[in-house]
């Protein structure tokens, strides 16, 4: 499987969260500049501190909207390990890696492993896909938010955790 094949296969499996996203997000951003507008063509008679209360709100909108846009992308970033292993060792490694962490059942299609994982009980669920080439792992995390949108870094730090379990195994291998 090849990067771009791994990294369409895992967007076809959550296609539709891309574009709710980006809804919400250009929706938070048209309603911070409609706001922001309306502040200076109308100019509300409000207090000093109705005033800052309503920037801080503006500025808190359109700060959200805007980072949200452009971090998109990367809640489906997909990491590259470089391994020269054979194609049988790849798949023990990944079949150890999943057993580590879930211990359960997980789906296997054509060389791209899926399943879910969560640390604690209290924890946002993640959805983990694997895959291999003949050079590299492929590596993908996305949170389930339940309808939520805040992430608060979760995800990177999961990707992190998970390559570097990878990267342990690998190491073990080779010793």
């Amino acid at each position: 499987m090849t990067y771009k094949q791994f990294q369409n296969k895992v967007l076809r499996s959550t296609w539709y969260d891309k574009y709710w996203y980006y809804f919400i997000y250009s929706i938070a951003t048209f309603c911070g500049l409609h706001i922001l507008y309306s502040s200076f063509k109308f100019e509300p008679n409000l207090e000093n501190n109705g005033h800052i209360a309503m920037y801080i709100f503006i500025v808190f909108i359109l700060t959200g909207g805007i980072s949200g846009i452009y971090l998109i992308p990367n809640r489906y970033k997909v990491l590259t390990i470089e391994s020269k292993l054979n194609a049988y060792s790849k798949e023990e490694i990944i079949k150890l890696l999943i057993a580590e962490l879930v211990g359960k059942e997980f789906v296997v299609n054509e060389c791209f492993y899926d399943f879910t994982y969560r640390r604690k009980w209290f924890t946002s669920e993640y959805n983990i896909y694997l895959s291999f080439d003949t050079d590299v792992f492929y590596l993908s995390v996305l949170t389930q938010t339940h309808g939520g949108i805040i992430d608060f870094g979760g995800t990177e730090q999961m990707r992190q955790s998970i390559k570097n379990h990878l990267l342990k195994l690998l190491q073990d291998i080779k010793e």
